[in-house]
C-alpha cells in the first residue's frame, strides 16, 4: 500500500527555516515510509510559498518524488504551462490539479480569479501539451481531488468521471473522518475504476476538530471523533490522533490503492508515527465501530 504525505509550503520565511523544514521534513517522512510528498497550492486561497517552485527545490535537493498541486484559480493558461515547463526541467512529471478553494469573502475586493476553467479542463490541456513534442521532455501524469464528503456525492462522482475522461488517472480524497465518508469511498471504488488514495488528517485537539467540522469546505468530522478529544491534554491528543487515523485507514484499506496523509501544523513527528504504523499494519482487521453500515 503506497503512501503520499502532504507537506504544505509555509506561509512565510520569517524564521529563515522554511526550505530547511521542507527539505528535512520530506527526508524524515520518506525515511518513515512515505512514497511521495505532495504540496498544496495556496489552500483556502491564502498565499503560501509557490507550490511549483518549492516542489522543484525540494525534489532537486533531495531526489524525493514530489507531486505539486496546481490550482486553476490563480493562473491563466500561459502561467500554468510555464509552471509545468519548470517542473519538467526539475524532473517532476506528476501534478495534482484542482480548481481551487473560493477566495475568502474579506479578500474578494482585492483578489480576483485569474482562470475561467476548472480542473477537468486543465487535465485536458495537459493531455494536449503532452502530445506536443516540443513541450515537455516526458509526459505528465495527472491526479485530481475527489470530495468524498460532498453533500451530493452522485454529482461529485459525475465530476470525477469527467476528470477521468480528461486524462486523470488517480484521485486523492478529502480526509475521511465519518462513517458516511467510508460509505462514499466504497461507492467511489466501485464506480470510478481509478486509483484512489484515501485521505487521512490527524486532528490535534478538540478545538481543531470543531474548526474542521464547521469551517473547512470539503471536510466532515463525525461527532464520535470530536468527543474523543474532550478534556484531554496535548500528549493524550497525539495518541488519540494516531489511533483514529489508523482506525479509519484500516476501515478504508480494501477500497483504496494507497493513503494520503495530510500534515497538520508542521507536525511531522505525528505524521511519521502514523506512516510507520501504516507501513507495518497490513494484518489488522477492520474495527467494528467504523463499519460502513454504521
Amino acid at each position: 500500500m503506497r503512501i503520499a504525505v502532504e507537506l504544505d509550503p509555509p506561509a512565510d520565511n520569517a524564521a529563515g527555516d522554511s526550505l530547511t523544514f521542507l527539505r528535512e521534513g520530506a527526508r524524515s517522512l520518506v525515511a518513515a515510509g512515505a512514497d511521495y510528498i505532495t504540496m498544496a497550492d495556496n489552500p483556502r486561497a491564502v498565499a503560501r510559498g509557490d507550490s511549483v517552485a518549492l516542489a522543484s527545490l525540494t525534489h532537486v535537493c533531495t531526489g524525493i518524488p514530489v507531486i505539486p498541486h496546481i490550482t486553476c484559480r490563480d493562473r491563466n493558461l500561459v502561467a500554468l504551462r510555464s509552471g509545468l515547463c519548470a517542473l519538467d526541467m526539475a524532473g517532476i512529471h506528476e501534478v495534482l490539479v484542482v480548481t481551487g478553494d473560493p477566495v475568502r469573502e474579506e479578500d474578494r475586493a482585492r483578489v480576483g480569479r485569474r482562470a475561467e476553467f476548472h480542473s477537468a479542463e486543465l487535465s485536458r490541456y495537459i493531455g494536449e501539451w503532452n502530445l506536443d513534442p516540443v513541450c515537455f521532455s516526458k509526459p505528465f501524469s495527472v491526479s485530481a481531488a475527489l470530495n468524498i464528503n460532498a453533500p451530493n456525492f452522485a454529482a461529485e462522482l459525475k465530476r470525477a468521471e469527467k476528470k477521468a475522461q480528461s486524462g486523470v488517472t488517480r484521485f486523492f480524497t478529502q480526509p475521511i473522518l465519518s462513517a458516511k465518508g467510508l460509505r462514499n469511498l466504497e461507492t467511489a471504488r466501485r464506480e470510478t475504476g481509478q486509483e484512489l488514495y484515501g485521505g487521512i488528517l490527524p486532528i490535534v485537539s478538540e478545538k481543531n476538530a470543531r474548526f474542521l467540522a464547521g469551517g473547512i469546505r470539503g471536510i466532515s468530522v463525525g461527532e464520535d471523533v470530536i468527543n474523543q478529544y474532550r478534556g484531554i491534554n496535548k500528549d493524550e491528543a497525539m495518541t488519540v490522533a494516531i489511533n483514529i487515523s489508523l482506525e479509519y485507514a484500516r476501515a478504508m484499506r480494501n477500497d483504496v490503492t494507497g493513503f494520503y496523509v495530510i500534515t497538520p501544523f508542521r507536525r511531522i513527528d505525528l505524521v511519521e508515527k502514523i506512516v510507520r504504523e501504516l507501513k507495518n499494519d497490513g494484518r489488522v482487521c477492520v474495527p467494528t465501530e467504523l463499519t460502513k453500515a454504521s
